[in-house]
């Protein structure tokens, strides 16, 4: 019982002879590690941000571009539309001159 009593006496924190010096001295240096790795850990985190950053401002460009080249598809795309209108014609046409050259050796 007065091991417990000693203890609600002396509350306060305090370093003894009964703490071995090598286990203080690992404490500070495995404190110092944990310390520098947060660093590390955050100048890696910063670096990736500068970079997705850098990413980020050079693909802002490309909605213009992007823009640009779907306005040239569109002009193909209608201009495909006119040279199948007129291979259609053509080919009537072919057909046509096909029909009467055949027709007219047929009644001579």
């Amino acid at each position: 019982m007065s091991e417990i009593a000693d203890v609600g006496i002396d509350s306060q924190w305090h370093v003894s002879r009964s703490i071995p010096i090598a286990w203080l001295i690992s404490s500070f240096v495995w404190g110092g590690a944990q310390i520098g790795v947060f660093g590390w850990y955050a100048s890696e985190l910063n670096s990736r941000v500068d970079a997705i950053e850098k990413a980020q401002s050079q693909a802002a460009p490309q909605g213009e571009r992007l823009t640009r080249l779907e306005e040239k598809v569109g002009s193909v795309q209608s201009g495909v539309t006119d040279l199948k209108a007129d291979l259609k014609v053509v080919s009537q046409t072919l057909a046509t001159i096909a029909g009467q050259s055949t027709g007219s050796a047929r009644y001579r």
